[in-house]
């Protein structure tokens, strides 16, 4: 999320050079980020902090009231709001320009982070599935099959009592 577009080319630039192999939504405000984020979307939000409107400051509160586990990268040229990266749990303060070894080095920790999050495993359609508890938002039964409402608006759909589900997924 950054509201410059030559901020913009020069991070997609970098995020194409790096090891680790990624895609990217680029959004030019905090606004445009927020209307289409839900969690699980992405493993790494790259949030410019000076914008005009909303700050990234605001957008990354109102994203951790959403998904307290997403790996968020300040990006900015100012120092001053390291106190803010700590209170909303940013995981990285990149100051522009950006270096391609720090922005790896946030890619290998979002990928880290997202290897640890609690997450079940279901057979779906014969094949293993792996899928973090924060992306459910409600199961139902359905006469033998199990749906699974997960907060992208997908819908897996596996054999399985609704029981057994309960078992594998932490209370309440």
């Amino acid at each position: 999320c950054e509201d410059e577009p030559i901020a913009q080319e020069v991070l997609s630039t970098l995020l194409k050079q790096c090891a680790i192999p990624s895609s990217q939504t680029v959004f030019s405000s905090g606004v445009a980020l927020l209307e289409a984020y839900y969690p699980g979307c992405c493993d790494l939000i790259l949030m410019d902090i000076i914008m005009d409107g909303l700050s990234g400051v605001e957008t990354v509160a109102r994203i951790r009231s959403k998904d307290p586990d997403v790996s968020i990268a300040f990006l900015t040229s100012s120092p001053d709001f390291t106190m803010e990266g700590y209170r909303h749990r940013v995981d990285r303060y990149l100051l522009k320009p950006v270096e391609k070894e720090e922005l790896e080095e946030a890619l290998e920790l979002a990928a880290r982070n997202r290897k640890h999050q609690p997450a079940i495993t279901l057979t779906i359609q014969k094949r293993e599935q792996t899928v973090p508890h924060a992306h459910i938002l409600f199961a139902e039964q359905q006469g033998h099959a199990l749906n699974l409402h997960l907060t992208s608006g997908e819908i897996l759909r596996t054999t399985m009592k609704l029981t057994s589900l309960n078992k594998m997924l932490p209370p309440p």
